[in-house]
C-alpha cells in the first residue's frame, strides 16, 4: 500500500487540489487521513468534497468542530466518531490572574528559577510583546547570572535555519525557555518540556490552549504544568471585560475555563465532550482544586519596610572659613 503525506496547508494550494480531484488519482485513493483535524475550524478555508473518504484525527474536537470538517473539508454528514476524550492525568493546570501591567513582564518572574531545573515554552500571540519578553527575559537571566543561551525564540517571522536550530535546541534540552506564538503548535513534538505558559489569553480558545498544553510531558513518567496568566481586561471584573454571559468575540468556553471557580478539569471535558475520565472531587490537578499549585508562580522581591533617611547638617559660613585657613596653614 502506498501513502502519500502532505501538510493541510498543501491542500489549499491550487497544483495539489488539481490531482486531489482528478479521476484517475480518487480511482487509487482508499482515504484522506487528516490529523490535527481541529485545524480546520480555525482556517475554513479549503474543501476537499463528499466523494472523498475522509479520516480526521484530533485530540481536540467538539461537536462545533466536527460541523466545520462537514461544511468545509466533505467530511460525510452520517460520520462515525470515535471519542476517547484529551484527558492526561500527568498535566496539571494553574491559572492566575496578572498582578502588574503585561508590558513590565513581573508576573514572569517565577521563570529564571524555575529554568533551572526545566525547560519551558512560554507563548504569547502579540509578536511585540514577545520579542519585548525575549530581552527581558534575558536580562533577568544575566543578572541571576545563568546562561542567556537558555533562551530563545520562535515564530514565522525568523528564518528556516533559526527555526530548526531553535527546535533542535529544545528537543536536546540546551534551550531552556523558548518563547513563542502559534508557530510552536500541532504536530511538534518537545520531549522534556515541564512547563508551559501561555501570556495573556485575548483572542484565545480552549481548543488552541489545550493544544498547546498538550506540548508537556511528551516523554513517558514525566509532568508538567500549564500555567494561564490572565491579564486584568480578561479576568471577568473590570465593567468591559468579556463573561460567559456577554463573550462579545471571544471564545465563550475558554472564559469559562478562566473565570470559573469550579474544577478546571470537568471544564475542560465539558467543553470539548469529552467521556468522564475521573471520578475523584477534587481532582488535585488544577488551582480550583488544589490551590496549593499557584505557589509554583510565586515570585517575591523583598525590599526593606523604611529607608533611613540620612542627616544633612549645614556648615556656618564661620567654620568654613575656620576649616579654610586651617588647611592653607597646613
Amino acid at each position: 500500500m502506498d501513502f502519500t503525506s502532505i501538510s493541510t496547508e498543501m491542500l489549499e494550494t491550487p497544483k495539489i487540489a488539481e490531482v486531489l480531484h482528478s479521476v484517475s488519482f480518487q480511482d487509487h485513493l482508499s482515504a484522506v487521513y487528516l490529523d490535527e483535524a481541529h485545524s480546520v475550524y480555525e482556517s475554513a478555508s479549503w474543501f476537499l468534497g463528499p466523494e472523498i473518504p475522509l479520516v480526521a484525527l484530533s485530540a481536540t474536537f467538539p461537536q462545533r468542530y466536527c460541523d466545520v470538517l462537514v461544511i468545509y473539508a466533505g467530511l460525510h454528514p452520517d460520520y462515525y466518531l470515535i471519542n476517547l476524550g484529551n484527558f492526561r492525568p500527568e498535566l496539571s493546570t494553574i491559572v492566575k490572574r496578572m498582578q502588574h501591567s503585561a508590558s513590565s513582564f513581573l508576573d514572569l518572574g517565577f521563570v529564571t528559577k524555575l529554568a533551572e531545573q526545566q525547560t519551558m515554552i512560554i507563548y504569547c500571540d502579540d509578536l511585540q510583546m514577545l520579542t519585548d519578553m525575549f530581552w527581558w527575559i534575558y536580562k533577568q537571566l544575566a543578572c541571576a547570572n545563568l546562561p542567556v543561551t537558555w533562551l530563545d525564540i520562535l515564530h514565522a517571522g525568523l528564518s528556516d535555519i533559526h527555526q530548526r536550530q531553535c527546535i533542535t535546541g529544545v528537543s536536546e534540552g540546551c534551550i531552556k525557555i523558548l518563547l513563542g506564538s502559534e508557530k510552536i503548535g500541532s504536530g511538534m513534538d518537545f520531549p522534556l518540556v515541564g512547563l508551559i505558559v501561555q501570556y495573556q489569553c485575548h483572542g484565545l480558545s480552549i481548543v488552541q490552549w489545550e493544544q498547546r498544553r498538550d506540548q508537556g510531558a511528551r516523554s513517558k513518567g514525566t509532568s508538567a504544568v500549564g500555567v494561564i496568566l490572565v491579564e486584568k481586561s480578561m479576568n471577568g471584573e473590570a465593567s468591559d471585560s468579556p463573561t460567559v454571559k456577554n463573550p462579545k468575540s471571544q471564545d465563550i468556553a475558554f472564559l469559562d475555563l478562566i473565570q470559573t471557580n469550579q474544577c478546571l478539569q470537568r471544564c475542560t471535558d465539558k467543553w470539548l465532550e469529552n467521556p468522564p475520565c475521573t471520578d475523584d472531587n477534587p481532582c488535585h490537578s488544577c488551582t480550583n482544586c488544589n490551590p496549593q499549585l499557584v505557589q509554583l508562580t510565586d515570585h517575591y522581591t523583598f525590599v526593606p519596610e523604611s529607608t533611613p533617611k540620612l542627616s544633612q547638617h549645614r556648615i556656618s559660613d564661620s567654620n568654613v572659613q575656620k576649616i579654610y585657613d586651617a588647611l592653607s596653614q597646613w
